[in-house]
């Protein structure tokens, strides 16, 4: 398989990957409304835990034998889906996250011999291993949140808006800026702005 240490187990210290080829849990499930009518929700916020599977797998696997990778596929009624995924950033971060669902995607369309194969070596010479010694403690992979200050919103950006947000964009070093360079740098250009306002967190 291509990405294989996504089918192992990590070890008891979360420090590794054991690649027993055991495969990821991949969950199915109905959503008895359309894609629409989700979107167009506006609770839709609140309805977004049901389609990431963290809540599908058994509590004594997620402690013992703790999966890099977890997947579900919720069907709309109207036929559309929606891809969900509970991953361990240490193991994907943003950039593999992508090259994963890009092969996916090419070898779900019978596209696979176009696919490029990852290269797990490549980090390891740049960054490889150090040894912290014994005292080190292991690293914690799960931790609670506290305080209850998470919040969760959505904003919905209309084509017209994407567009504009794309003109505006545009520079000589980015002539042609995606749609999501554009929404995330607005994002990223507002938070940074919110960021220096005295009294904000």
């Amino acid at each position: 398989s291509l990405f294989y240490p996504l089918a192992g187990r990590l070890t008891a210290d979360a420090s590794a990957i054991n690649c027993t080829d055991e495969g990821a849990p991949f969950f199915i499930a109905r959503a008895n409304c359309s894609l629409a009518a989700f979107l167009g929700s506006p609770n839709r916020v609140e309805l977004v835990p049901h389609f990431i599977p963290n809540h599908a797998v058994e509590p004594n696997e997620m402690v013992t034998g703790l999966v890099p990778l977890i997947l579900q596929v919720s069907v709309f009624d109207c036929g559309g889906v929606a891809i969900g995924c509970q991953v361990l950033h240490k193991v994907l971060d943003g950039t593999s996250r992508t090259h994963f669902f890009k092969t996916w995607a090419a070898v779900a369309a019978g596209r696979g011999s176009d696919v490029v194969p990852p290269d797990f070596t490549a980090a390891i010479s740049l960054f490889p291993p150090v040894d912290h010694g014994p005292e080190q403690p292991p690293v914690q992979v799960l931790r609670p949140i506290e305080g209850g200050g998470c919040m969760a919103k959505a904003f919905g950006f209309s084509p017209a808006a994407i567009t504009a947000l794309q003109a505006k964009g545009r520079s000589e070093t980015v002539p042609q800026p995606t749609r999501v360079e554009s929404v995330s740098g607005f994002i990223w250009k507002h938070l940074m702005a919110a960021a220096v306002i005295p009294g904000s967190s």
